[in-house]
């Protein structure tokens, strides 16, 4: 097994935020598996550095615009937003 690299010039303000939120090391090296929030019941999986599964419970909402930077929100290709903004 290898660990993931990390690297601090590369980390986005999203992923620092979010690790904050989870109660994980911002610069840790856990892959959190943003797809599995389960919103009804506030849960998230992540594997940590050895590669264990593990389930966090988050109070309220996790995802919020504030998590990103503005450079990061101007630089995705996100289409769906403009479409119900319009």
């Amino acid at each position: 097994m290898y660990y993931r690299k990390y690297s601090e010039t590369l980390q986005f303000r999203f992923d620092k935020s979010l690790r904050q939120k989870l109660g994980l090391d911002e610069q840790g090296l856990d892959y959190i598996l943003v797809d599995s929030y389960d919103m009804d019941n506030n849960t998230i999986k992540y594997y940590d550095k050895d590669g264990v599964l593990h389930t966090a419970n988050v109070d309220g909402d996790l995802y919020s615009i504030d998590m990103f930077s503005a450079d990061e929100l101007l630089k995705m290709e996100i289409t769906q937003p403009l479409i119900y903004g319009l």
